[in-house]
């Protein structure tokens, strides 16, 4: 029955209003929560030169025990990505879906003392459909990553999701997962159903369309119209923009389930070597001053992206500031 609900309301959520034969290009109708782009002539806007901005988005609720580590695998990634030239640089946002431990006290405690990461807070539980609308909404970025908390995947595979992007010039890509052993029966047998009939009701040709490893440019996130909407499955974002002509392209990463007592066990598959996951343990401490210097600045396959976002100007004394957005019903910061 959950299955059933599920569907009618991708149903009515994908039912276009209007014909449209590919990407639209016009401008959105607000600017109140884009950041303005650069020219026309960007770097972004040139396969091989690099993306502008990428922005890390976690939805979280009562996520305490995995925040830090969340914070510190997207700083350590981040950073390898500017200086590898892919990003120019990178931000974090933390979308506290009305936690009771205390994940939002810790998230405002990062804000505080890291100047990329920011928090957006909801005073009620929206759930995940809720936490990723606001986050897709607040973002700042060129790019778009969203994943969980608690690190289903080793958080350097971003590196492959953006050359892909690039190479094939997608809007979107999309992870599956190679091995899903560690699920229990029922998750298993859910995201079987909801996949086998979002392809044969969609058309989509994809697999494992609910896992949390979503990369998406900022252009097709502002044709979703997400300040008028109240919730964003992750698979209602895959098929709203693949009937809206957009790019989708799959690959495959290695799947670390959550245990049930929390966390993620490793048992299946390896784990990162060894020296991956002790940078990934490493305190939060030193990251605060050990940070690289920010620089200013229709169809869905199976292999690995489309137009290239412009890169935002921002100096680095903008960046050392903690980003201010306007307020979203029914969050607050």
């Amino acid at each position: 029955m959950a299955v059933m609900n599920f569907l009618v309301g991708l149903l009515a959520a994908a039912r276009p209003k209007h014909a449209q034969s590919g990407p639209p290009h016009a401008a959105p109708e607000s600017d109140s929560d884009v950041t303005p782009r650069g020219s026309g002539d960007s770097a972004a806007n040139h396969p091989g030169q690099g993306f502008g901005s990428l922005t890390f988005l976690y939805p979280m609720h009562n996520e305490e025990a995995h925040l830090g580590r969340a914070v510190n695998a997207a700083i350590e990634v981040g950073n390898a990505l500017v200086r590898s030239g892919e990003i120019d640089q990178f931000d974090i946002l933390i979308v506290d879906d009305a936690s009771s431990d205390g994940t939002g006290v810790l998230a405002d405690a990062l804000a505080a003392a890291l100047p990329r990461v920011s928090v957006v807070h909801h005073r009620a539980r929206l759930r995940l459909r809720g936490a990723l609308r606001t986050g897709f909404a607040e973002a700042d970025g060129d790019l778009v990553l969203y994943t969980d908390a608690d690190l289903p995947f080793d958080l350097a595979e971003a590196a492959k999701a953006l050359r892909i992007m690039r190479l094939y010039e997608a809007d979107i890509v999309s992870a599956y997962r190679f091995n899903r052993s560690g699920d229990n029966r029922r998750r298993l047998t859910r995201s079987y159903l909801e996949n086998h009939l979002v392809q044969a009701i969609f058309g989509l040709r994809l697999r494992d369309m609910g896992f949390a490893f979503k990369l998406v440019r900022r252009s097709v996130l502002e044709t979703l119209d997400l300040q008028h909407k109240r919730s964003l499955h992750p698979i209602e974002l895959l098929v709203r923009t693949h009937h809206k002509g957009f790019q989708i392209v799959q690959f495959g990463v290695d799947y670390f389930p959550r245990a049930r007592r929390g966390g993620r066990t490793a048992a299946k598959p390896a784990p990162p070597r060894s020296s991956e996951a002790k940078r990934l343990r490493q305190p939060l401490a030193p990251l605060a001053t050990g940070l690289a210097p920010l620089r200013p600045g229709g169809s869905t396959s199976t292999a690995g992206p489309s137009r290239a976002p412009s890169p935002t100007h921002e100096s680095a004394s903008e960046n050392s500031r903690p980003r201010r957005r306007p307020s979203t019903t029914p969050a607050t910061r």
